[in-house]
């Protein structure tokens, strides 16, 4: 085999195939923000299809924080997206996020807390997984209830 088909069989596919790589999804943001409003739920399809395959795709629930007032994205701590036509565009609903390892209790109290009025408090990210439905998500650390100031916080 000559030298110059060496190259050609091994190095470029291997030089395209550091060229073809995605674009690394946008940073979370590391500020945490309070926001004030309601909490709902919604069924939704899943993996493997979301909808397409419905008897392999399972449902799960999704839960949204409606605010009281909508915000953009500056007021939410986060850069713009790459590509974003308004930058004055205002989101007034959030998909919550709970993770178990940094509080264990989220879940729960989320969904005891469907239609009530509750302050949560964590981080903000634009949506960056398949199962992101709203395109801002908050990753949940702590909820307390309006009325009853019980608090519910992970960093006690």
């Amino acid at each position: 085999m000559r030298p110059h088909t060496l190259v050609a069989v091994f190095i470029i596919p291997l030089l395209c195939g550091f060229t073809a790589q995605t674009p690394p999804p946008a940073p979370a943001s590391t500020h945490i923000v309070s926001l004030a409003g309601t909490i709902s739920s919604r069924k939704v399809w899943g993996p493997p299809g979301f909808g397409e395959t419905p008897r392999q795709d399972k449902r799960f629930v999704v839960y949204t924080l409606k605010l009281k007032d909508a915000k953009t994205a500056e007021q939410l701590s986060l850069d713009e997206p790459p590509g974003q036509d308004s930058v004055n565009k205002k989101y007034s609903e959030l998909q919550l996020r709970c993770y178990t390892s940094s509080f264990p209790q989220c879940e729960g109290l989320v969904s005891h807390s469907i239609g009530r009025e509750v302050t949560v408090s964590g981080r903000v990210e634009f949506a960056v997984y398949p199962t992101d439905y709203l395109p801002i998500t908050i990753e949940v650390l702590s909820i307390q209830a309006a009325q009853k100031s019980k608090n519910y916080d992970v960093r006690r």
